[in-house]
């Protein structure tokens, strides 16, 4: 007998997002959410501290958060993480 293969169950992240000095912002950030296979593409903003959660994510991709900076005092940045 074969045995059934485990469902990966979805994830909850939390996660902050900080100013280029490391030091937290004081007003929330409007940030984008993708994934590898374009099932997530939202938009999605922090509290005013800039800390976000993200729910339900699948542990069986990569997701890519892109904060687009005004291009004067900061530029954009992306990070690449897998929840698993």
């Amino acid at each position: 007998m074969a045995a059934t293969p485990a469902v990966a169950q979805p994830v909850n992240v939390r996660g902050q997002i900080l100013l280029p000095g490391g030091q937290p912002p004081t007003e929330s950030i409007r940030f984008s959410l993708y994934s590898g296979d374009g099932r997530v593409n939202e938009i999605r903003f922090t509290d005013s501290n800039g800390r976000f959660i993200l729910e339900r994510l699948s542990p069986n991709f990569d997701y890519t958060i892109e904060v687009t900076g005004d291009n004067t005092l900061f530029s954009n940045t992306t990070h690449n993480f897998n929840p698993g």
